[in-house]
């Protein structure tokens, strides 16, 4: 398993404050009998992010098990402070993900599609 359940998230050669925002999913999956002492955590102190690391979504499977958060940082050590607040209770994975533009994606397919049709 990787290290602090960051999933291949390399360093950038920019210094910290001139790196771009920087997407990530994690998905939390709870510990067995925690999910009382989440709801209770999260009632008293909310969701506890340090400046920086901004929500933009979440999602919940079907039973309840698992959350998935779409958050933004150009600071990925921030991820692994707030993880910190909730790793008694929760186990983590990070995924560093992008947005797909379908539309882009599909108006560039015909034009690919035709760079590797064979010659005649």
């Amino acid at each position: 398993m990787p290290r602090h359940g960051f999933d291949d998230i390399g360093s950038s050669s920019l210094p910290e404050q001139e790196v771009a925002d920087m997407q990530y999913m994690l998905i939390e999956t709870f510990w067995p009998a925690a999910r009382d002492k989440i709801t209770e955590r999260f009632d008293a102190k909310g969701r506890m992010l340090p400046r920086g690391l901004r929500h933009i979504r979440s999602w919940s499977e079907i039973n309840g098990n698992r959350y998935f958060h779409l958050m933004e940082t150009s600071d990925k050590k921030l991820i692994e402070k707030w993880m910190t607040s909730w790793r008694d209770l929760i186990e983590f994975k990070v995924v560093p993900v992008e947005e797909l533009n379908l539309e882009e994606k599909e108006k560039a397919e015909p034009a690919v599609a035709k760079q590797k049709a064979p010659r005649k």
